[in-house]
């Protein structure tokens, strides 16, 4: 219940700094990311979420960037794109990292990792 209250107040905070400060109305393409990146994670396992994962954020954020070129002018401004991409590494990150942890045989692992490995990373 702890978990899921941080949840929603994590969620509560990036909705209000974001629309306050940022992003104004098209704060939702981080939102639905996260919400998509956690069912794909959550319901695809590890070995099929990050190439999913990579491809979805791509077409993403090609429609991001194709959607910026035909509506926006040539002015400067912050918009989500920029954020977007810094967000896609982000997840991008965390997936194939996940898929990564779940390795079966230590064998695979260098020294270093195998000193930085982790059982049951998330609870997923």
């Amino acid at each position: 219940m702890r978990l899921f209250l941080e949840c929603i107040c994590s969620i509560l905070c990036l909705i209000l700094v974001s629309y306050k400060f940022i992003l104004k109305k098209d704060m939702w393409h981080i939102l639905l990311t996260t919400l998509y990146t956690h069912f794909f994670i959550t319901f695809f396992g590890r070995k099929l979420s990050p190439f999913f994962l990579i491809f979805i954020n791509l077409a993403h954020l090609s429609y991001l960037h194709i959607r910026r070129m035909i509506v926006v002018d040539f002015k400067w401004s912050l918009e989500i794109s920029t954020c977007f991409m810094m967000t896609f590494c982000k997840f991008s990150n965390l997936t194939f990292s996940y898929d990564d942890g779940g390795l079966k045989d230590d064998s695979k692992l260098k020294s270093y990792h195998k000193s930085k490995y982790y059982i049951n990373f998330m609870n997923l």
